[in-house]
């Protein structure tokens, strides 16, 4: 056995040894520990939702629901920030893009130009800086209204909106690539908005001791940020059993929408009591 090899097994053993394997359970990826916020509401969605029902939120959690970036993950990545070097295009994307606001929205990122070069370099910050922790990614379609503008008061850049009604793809419809900050995102943003605004180098040591311990929030903050998700999980069952085809899914999802509905109502009870 290689040395990666053990190590690969050694990290199984250590994981297995402190979560169970159970679909309804979740291993930190920092530290390998029970999940601190699915881990105490583990039983309560079990008994809400069923065990099936339970994997599902939990798979689904994991995606895009649990507030890593205010805990573990954003304190680890906030460590890892010194020996980052950010250009001019992650420093355009981090203003352009919104804080982790309850109510923020995903950014559709253009590049600064048409070309295939300024696509390029566009992908290119942008998952530099996902790998760093300071945005999320995901895919949108443009808005149809030429005129609107985002919460941000960006617009669609002319050269977009000729390059994108000329596409084969515009009738079918096409998603584009989109960002919002992470918690660590938006505190590197408002404590270095100076730097990144008038292209200084970025002191990392400015604030790099403050940013993990500010970055990771009390479990009360984490279970509300949780409810926020698990409330959208509720509305996203309305729109099923709205649009169901049959009375039997119909009725499946309405049921499990008043099953998410009381889970919600204790993970709310869970952020006030904690």
């Amino acid at each position: 056995m290689s040395v990666a090899d053990g190590n690969k097994a050694s990290t199984k053993r250590c994981v297995s040894e402190t979560v169970s394997s159970d679909a309804t359970s979740y291993a930190c990826p920092v530290n390998g520990r029970p999940c601190v916020v699915l881990e105490p509401l583990r039983e309560r969605m079990v008994e809400d939702l069923g065990h099936d029902g339970a994997a599902d939120l939990t798979a689904n959690a994991v995606k895009s629901g649990l507030p890593c970036g205010s805990c573990y993950v954003g304190e680890r990545d906030a460590r890892s920030l010194g020996g980052l070097r950010l250009g001019k295009h992650e420093r355009r994307i981090l203003l352009a893009t919104q804080p982790p606001t309850d109510d923020a929205a995903y950014e559709i990122i253009y590049p600064d130009g048409p070309s295939r070069a300024a696509e390029e370099a566009n992908r290119r910050a942008l998952k530099k800086l996902e790998s760093a922790g300071l945005v999320q990614l995901s895919r949108h379609y443009p808005s149809w209204d030429r005129l609107a503008t985002t919460k941000a008061g960006q617009k669609e850049p002319e050269w977009f909106q000729v390059k994108r009604y000329g596409s084969r793809y515009n009738h079918m419809g096409r998603r584009y690539r989109s960002a919002m900050l992470t918690p660590l995102g938006g505190l590197v943003v408002e404590r270095y908005r100076d730097e990144l605004e008038n292209g200084k180098p970025i002191r990392w040591a400015k604030h790099i001791d403050g940013l993990p311990k500010d970055v990771r929030q009390p479990k009360s903050e984490l279970f509300r940020q949780f409810s926020l998700w698990v409330g959208a999980a509720v509305r996203w069952s309305g729109f099923s059993a709205m649009f169901a085809r049959t009375q039997e899914n119909r009725e499946r999802a309405n049921q499990r929408r008043e099953a998410t509905k009381r889970f919600l109502a204790f993970v709310s009870e869970k952020a006030e009591d904690t």
